[in-house]
């Protein structure tokens, strides 16, 4: 069944009495697919889009559409969700000011030098111990990391929050050495945001990842240039033997990549 079929059913069933049905859509996507249905020679892509858009007026009768949460909210959610047994103490907001700063330097084009205190933060790294759920326990050092990289990357969707940190906790069993090794840790996580955002047409191989770094300079947005100055200043330069492992091992683990027609 398509998904106008699906929503004409539905229809009906909300017709009846005392029955209220409640959807959490993406609303342009949805617009757009019973557009698609409607799509004919006799009918072009503006029309297709306001008959669907006058069938799905009589579908919902009342929409809210959820805001964007803020730092704050981002932080709190991070912290108490997927780092909860971090003791933080104070919200990690900080982390997201730092990604913010990022984005303000690029934008101002400033001079002054921006370093994540992740070395700073190494300090509170725990060691790997010999028990045997070592990988799943975190250190202030990933939480800070993983604030500032939600910032950086513009990633304000907590489905995605989660399947990033539970990947991230994938990679530390599957390879102990970043239990230890928090900058290997670093690295594979930047890698696995990388991932996640960047899915259509992010290079294959390792030796394209500079040259596509290189190519963010020149677009508008603001997040890409963010993203290329942190590469330069706390990622690269990589061998690209060794970043053609880290890459192999967050594509493993993550959401198959969007390959461009």
């Amino acid at each position: 069944m398509k998904n106008a079929d699906t929503l004409e059913a539905i229809r009906l069933l909300a017709s009846l009495d005392n029955v209220i049905v409640v959807f959490t859509v993406d609303g342009e996507q949805l617009l757009n697919a019973v557009a698609l249905k409607s799509l004919n020679s006799f009918v072009d892509q503006k029309q297709s889009q306001q008959i669907a858009r006058d069938f799905l007026g009589k579908l919902f009768q009342l929409v809210i559409e959820l805001d964007e949460p803020n730092p704050s909210q981002l932080s709190q959610f991070i912290q108490k969700r997927l780092y909860d047994s971090i003791e933080v103490g104070i919200e990690v907001t900080d982390s997201f000011k730092r990604s913010e700063y990022l984005k303000q330097q690029v934008k101002e084009k400033a001079d002054k030098e921006f370093k994540v205190d992740w070395e700073e933060a190494e300090n509170e790294e725990e060691q790997a111990s010999e028990v045997s759920d070592s990988y799943l326990k975190s250190t202030l050092a990933e939480v800070e990391y993983f604030t500032l990289l939600t910032g950086l990357f513009n990633i304000g969707n907590p489905r995605t929050l989660i399947r990033l940190h539970n990947s991230i906790t994938l990679l530390k069993g599957l390879f102990p050495i970043l239990i230890i090794d928090s900058e290997k840790l670093k690295q594979h996580i930047f890698y696995l945001f990388f991932n996640e955002v960047y899915t259509e047409g992010i290079p294959i191989y390792a030796f394209d990842i500079p040259e596509f770094i290189k190519r963010l300079e020149s677009s508008r947005s603001l997040r890409d240039r963010a993203v290329q100055n942190h590469y330069l200043e706390d990622i690269y330069p990589n061998e690209s033997g060794k970043l053609q492992v880290i890459l192999n091992r967050v594509r493993k683990v993550s959401m198959p990549c969007v390959k461009r027609q």
